[in-house]
């Protein structure tokens, strides 16, 4: 009785690993809903995000946002799939991160509001490592370049030594910790005094070529831009060779 018990458990085992786990009907049934779900999202015509754009894409409440517009990356190697998304500063900041980090929530611990980051590394070095966070995998955030800091075992060390070392780049900077501005601000004589937190916006000259446009004016206006955080030109084959 208990060698029959035993091949029995065996038996079992060998049935919830595939190929034969793929032969039992609910599992062959969840196979085709969820090619017939994705044939559906497929077939939506544009997903319109708008948003704050303080909205980090590794807060846990932009979590269902982030797996939509990973979908939407996905739905764009089926054939046919005609998905257009468009969208606000939030939307750019989650596609930056997509590619730079993948998919994955992160937790980053650090921050005068939790979840920001530093404008350095310096306070890191004062960290008590034993900290709960930290042993769980709480990464660090430098939000003057987007790198992501982990304490941990460095597997080039021979001595077992942990300490913290970048696994990730978010992509994204925050504004108010660069070391140096983005660019060059321009004074346009035309509009009068202007400051950081506006935005020039004129119609480009080439994108005005067709015909139907001739005549028309090209206006020019100021809009604010006080977004906090932006994209950096940081990109994940750039982490990969780095690692």
């Amino acid at each position: 009785m208990l060698g029959y018990s035993q091949d029995f458990e065996e038996f079992k085992m060998m049935l919830l690993a595939e190929p034969w786990s793929l032969l039992f009907p609910e599992v062959g049934d969840m196979k085709e809903n969820s090619v017939r779900s994705l044939r559906r999202f497929c077939s939506l015509d544009m997903i319109v995000v708008d948003g704050d754009a303080a909205l980090l894409p590794w807060m846990p409440e932009v979590r269902q946002l982030l797996r939509l517009v990973n979908q939407v990356q996905y739905s764009q190697q089926w054939h046919g799939s005609n998905v257009c998304m468009v969208g606000t500063p939030v939307l750019a900041q989650i596609l930056q991160y997509l590619a730079n980090v993948g998919p994955r929530l992160i937790t980053v611990f650090n921050g005068t509001k939790v979840g920001f980051g530093s404008r350095n590394t310096t306070s890191m070095l004062g960290l008590d490592t034993e900290s709960e966070v930290i042993k769980q995998g709480g990464l660090f955030l430098d939000n003057s370049t987007g790198e992501l800091f982990e304490y941990k075992v460095d597997p080039r060390e021979k001595n077992g030594v942990a300490s913290w070392r970048v696994v990730y780049n978010t992509g994204l900077i925050c504004n108010g910790s660069r070391p140096a501005p983005a660019r060059k601000y321009q004074r346009d004589p035309g509009l009068g005094m202007m400051d950081s937190t506006k935005l020039l916006v004129a119609k480009g000259a080439t994108k005005f070529t067709h015909p139907i446009f001739k005549g028309t004016p090209r206006p020019t206006f100021v809009a604010m831009c006080d977004r906090a955080w932006d994209k950096s030109h940081v990109y994940a084959q750039d982490m990969a060779d780095s690692c």
